[in-house]
């Protein structure tokens, strides 16, 4: 507790220190350097007001030098823009001239294309006529040539097929021969081949009976040896069963006599136990009337000592709350000292980040000024530049308008063309530098418009900062407030824990005395309850003897009953066992008949089953003999009747060869006539088109030379056009240039405009 209240105080002398001074009330922003603790309450220290007016001051007239150095800038700019548009203008309208120049060479041009497309269209037209003649002149040739020469070998053809088939007829007539002896060869061998499998048929179904037969006396006899044997088995287990019997009856008779005696001495056994049980329960309730007394006295006792208790455990569980509560409230305020600690903490550091933030805008501002004065300079770098590029275009197309005018290829043509060819490699290397300057601005340009916005982000971070800090003041005062609440709490708790601490003595006291008292009581108890198990130990001993004993006598009495029961049964079944061995004797005399019987008849079986497989094994040869015969013998017919096919098929071929060549014949005849007539006419048409061809492509030589004339006019003025368009664009850029400068330049005057009418503070 004393530990609290010396934190609250030091705690609220750091928070609350300095005097209360009075402020201006209508202050509504912050400016870094000015805020203390009292800043949200709108009163600043008159000593950090004079010093941030000082600041001020000197900030807003270096602002104001810097603003009158961006006018004069800004001025300068201006004039050049107006300069630039009056060379623009200029070159614009020596560019309309141009295009109309163009025009009017492009449409001499075109009508002199038109007419030269005419010609060459004829010229065209009359080279394919005449290459289309000659094409059909030597298709008609190739074509003839073939014709001619396959009509030749198309009736040497025909005459060898006619004596090839007729070879082939003969070899037909032969084969046909042949084929009708073997199909009588055929016939005869498929009737032996029936009357064989007949035979071997009849065979098989003389075995079947035979087999079938066989299986059902051998199922018979097999069924004859089993009843044998289960009677023979029924008369030997009948036997012994009924000497099993015999033995048991005896036994039976003996166990009976001998429990009956053991009945009779248990039953006078029972009767003493019976005595001596009555005698110990009479003992044991004499000792349990003498403690339950004692016990009615200890009832009061107890409900005395647990009342005592009842209020000891109560007021030691209101201390036990008490202190709990008590912690709680140590631990809030211990929590409330550690919040304003860490308030105290946050604010220094952020003081101490709102003078780096401070710092790094006045370095990030000398970039700003440092990179504007680069991009200022390569601005007037490139003007330079530009300007060079369109005297060397000027230069370039005067040489360009002296070649052209300039006939022939002589020394002065050609000097006019080298010194041509030289500007141009001074103009390709401006051209050149101008690219590379013109990334450098677009590079200057992107890194300014990186440092200005990283200006205005440490702008707005350090306003920020200045609004954190005015709320960590004000957060201070609530800390401190808190703290002082939790440290009243702690010690109002702690002198709630003293009083009930004071009363717990007393209630301990009482209960102990209770407790004495109870304890003399349950020692008297405890000693009648000692002799109590010797007296219940000797009743339940009693007890257990005579249920011991009836349990004997009962045991006994129905063992002998069983006997009895047991014996009785035992009588019955070696009658009923006697009566069934007679029955199982005189079956087996029977099965054994019935087996001698069915043995016999198997035997005779197997005799005919061996005859009736030896007429189906001789039946089966003479089939298979048959049927080897018939297949050879349709092989051979099978073998005759493919070459006959193959033969006919043959001759087939050979007279459809011989039509096909005498009409190959007729109609190569038919080709070749009129293919000679039009080959004459061709003849004549070449002749002709090769004369009206010589004398088209002397007009077309003419009409080559005006266009050629015409061409080089043209492109004089294209060159003429394409540099003065150059110049345009050259001189856009550069006004483009100087517009974004300017606007540029602007930009920072209006911001430094913004910052003076705030007194020297950042917007």
């Amino acid at each position: 507790m004393a530990v609290g209240l010396a934190l609250t105080a030091v705690v609220g002398g750091v928070g609350f220190a300095g005097p209360a001074l009075a402020a201006d009330p209508a202050t509504s922003g912050v400016c870094n350097g000015v805020v203390n603790q009292l800043a949200h309450r709108g009163m600043v220290q008159e000593n950090l007001l004079k010093a941030a007016a000082r600041k001020n001051a000197a900030t807003i007239t270096q602002l104001t030098s810097e603003r009158t150095a961006l006018q004069a800038q800004a001025d300068a700019l201006g004039a050049e823009i107006a300069r630039a548009d009056e060379e623009l203008s200029s070159l614009q309208a020596h560019g309309a001239q141009l295009d109309s120049d163009v025009s009017a060479a492009e449409k001499e041009l075109a009508d002199l294309r038109e007419r030269q497309g005419v010609e060459e269209a004829a010229v065209a037209a009359a080279e394919k006529a005449l290459a289309d003649l000659e094409a059909q002149q030597s298709a008609v040739e190739g074509q003839l040539a073939p014709l001619q020469a396959r009509m030749a070998e198309a009736t040497d053809a025909r005459a060898a097929l006619v004596e090839q088939a007729e070879k082939a007829a003969s070899e037909v007539d032969a084969t046909k021969a042949l084929i009708a002896t073997a199909d009588e060869q055929l016939t005869a061998l498929q009737t032996t081949a029936k009357a064989a499998d007949a035979a071997r048929t009849a065979a098989e179904e003389a075995r079947a009976e035979a087999a079938e037969e066989l299986d059902r006396r051998q199922e018979a006899a097999a069924a004859a040896a089993d009843a044998l044997d289960a009677a023979a088995t029924a008369v030997t287990a009948a036997q012994t069963a009924l000497e099993q019997l015999e033995a048991d009856g005896t036994a039976a008779q003996a166990a009976i006599d001998a429990a009956q005696a053991e009945v009779d001495a248990a039953a006078t056994q029972l009767t003493r136990l019976r005595a001596e049980a009555a005698a110990a329960d009479q003992a044991l309730a004499d000792q349990q009337a003498a403690i339950a007394s004692a016990e009615n006295a200890l009832a009061g006792l107890e409900a005395d000592a647990a009342g005592a208790a009842t209020a000891l455990a109560n007021r030691q569980a209101a201390v036990t709350t008490a202190q709990r509560e008590l912690g709680a409230l140590q631990a809030a305020a211990d929590q409330a000292a550690a919040a304003v600690a860490a308030n105290t903490t946050q604010t220094a550091a952020m003081q101490d980040q709102i003078a780096a933030l401070g710092a790094q805008l006045a370095t990030a501002r000398a970039a700003v000024t440092a990179k504007q004065a680069e991009l200022t300079k390569a601005q007037g770098e490139l003007a330079t530049l530009q300007a060079d590029k369109s005297a060397l275009d000027k230069q370039i197309a005067d040489l360009n308008a002296q070649i052209a005018d300039t006939r022939g290829n002589g020394a002065k043509r050609q000097a006019l063309i080298a010194d041509r060819d030289a500007k141009v490699v001074q103009l390709n290397a401006l051209t050149g530098q101008i690219t590379t300057k013109n990334g450098q601005i677009t590079s200057l340009q992107s890194d300014l418009t990186k440092l200005q916005e990283q200006v205005t982000a440490l702008n707005a971070a350090l306003v920020t900062k200045q609004q954190q800090s005015s709320a960590l003041q004000v957060q201070a005062a609530q800390l401190q407030a808190a703290l002082d609440s939790a440290g009243t709490a702690v010690t109002s708790k702690q002198g709630e824990v003293t009083s009930l601490q004071s009363q717990v003595p007393a209630l301990q006291k009482a209960v102990t005395d209770a407790n004495s008292a109870l304890t003399t009581r349950t020692s008297q108890i405890a000693a009648l309850k000692n002799q109590l198990p010797a007296l219940q130990s000797a009743v339940d001993t009693a007890n257990v003897r005579v249920v011991a004993q009836q349990k004997v006598v009962g045991g006994l009495e129905a063992q002998l009953a069983t006997a009895r029961t047991g014996l009785d049964a035992i009588r019955t079944k070696l009658a009923e066992q006697k009566a069934l061995l007679g029955k199982y004797q005189t079956a087996l005399v029977g099965a054994q008949a019935a087996l001698n019987t069915a043995n016999a008849a198997v035997e005779a079986k197997k005799v005919d089953l061996a005859t009736a497989q030896a007429n189906v094994n001789t039946a089966q040869a003479a089939l298979d003999r048959a049927n080897q015969a018939v297949a050879t013998s349709q092989a051979d017919l099978a073998a005759l009747n493919g070459q006959l096919d193959e033969q006919v098929s043959r001759l087939k071929t050979l007279n459809g060869q011989i039509a096909a060549e005498e009409a190959e014949v007729l109609a190569l005849q038919q080709q070749v006539a009129p293919l000679l007539a039009e080959l004459d006419q061709l003849n004549g048409t070449v002749s002709g088109t090769e004369l009206q061809l010589r004398s088209l492509q002397a007009q077309l030589t003419t009409l080559d030379g005006q266009v050629v004339s015409a061409q080089d006019t043209l492109k004089g003025l294209k060159a003429d056009r394409k540099a003065n368009k150059e110049a345009i664009a050259a001189q856009t850029a550069v006004v483009k240039g100087l517009q974004a400068e300017l606007g540029d330049v602007q930009g920072q005057i209006k911001a430094i405009d913004s910052t003076i009418a705030l007194g020297g503070c950042v917007a």
